[in-house]
């Protein structure tokens, strides 16, 4: 005999009670094959009776699962708290390489001593002969030195703190086809002198190499904080 979930709904207490007639506790199990909702419900009651009867038993799974809410909403805390940071930090290095950016787009020409050619103000350029008699300012982190010749060369450009010549900052290779090259993690509390081997003949371009943009400030930035945490 067919029945409807609402009949099995009303059986099922008579059921785990055996309390039920054979006709219904047959019609009811027929039911409960084809019926997953209805099993589903006896299950429940089962459960419930089974933990009112035996509560030592249910008692470690409800220790259990409150175990797993507590780890749950430690993991929940730690990662709100490393998102929070993470944020935090972005934001600050937003903030400092646009702030980075604008100082670089509004330069303040400074002047300087007499002998000394300011780089903020412009290019200089000169021979590979004559460089080493000026210093040079620079309020930027790098002077880059361009070598310009007629014909192929290869030679060294050296860095030099203009008040100890006694050995020099930095050393870069250069010839034709790397013509270029850069000198960086520069201060503007120094004055900086260039000289140059094997390149007799050639024009020497000094510039500070500025381009203005959000990596190259970001570049920046990183920079100034990994040296002031190694520092």
């Amino acid at each position: 005999m067919n029945i409807s979930c609402k009949i099995a709904e009303d059986l099922l207490p008579l059921y785990l009670d055996n309390s039920c007639s054979e006709d219904s506790r047959a019609a009811l199990e027929e039911h409960l094959k084809d019926c997953p909702s209805c099993r589903m419900k006896l299950n429940r009651m089962q459960s419930a009776i089974t933990d009112e009867i035996h509560p030592e038993q249910s008692a470690p799974k409800l220790a259990n699962y409150a175990k797993k809410v507590r780890l749950h909403r430690v993991r929940v805390g730690v990662f709100v708290a490393f998102i929070s940071i993470l944020s935090s930090a972005v934001l600050a290095l937003g903030y400092l390489t646009i702030r980075d950016m604008y100082i670089q787009s509004s330069l303040v020409n400074f002047e300087v001593e007499p002998g000394t050619h300011n780089l903020v103000a412009n290019d200089f350029e000169t021979t590979a002969e004559e460089i080493e008699q000026y210093n040079f300012y620079t309020n930027y982190s790098q002077i880059e030195v361009t070598v310009q010749s007629n014909g192929s060369f290869q030679g060294t450009i050296m860095l030099w703190n203009a008040n100890d010549h006694s050995s020099f900052i930095q050393i870069h290779d250069i010839n034709e086809k790397a013509a270029s090259c850069t000198f960086t993690g520069l201060s503007s509390s120094n004055r900086y002198k260039i000289t140059c081997d094997n390149l007799e003949g050639a024009k020497i371009i000094v510039s500070e190499g500025r381009t203005i943009s959000f990596w190259n400030s970001l570049g920046s930035v990183l920079n100034d904080i990994i040296g002031a945490v190694g520092g």
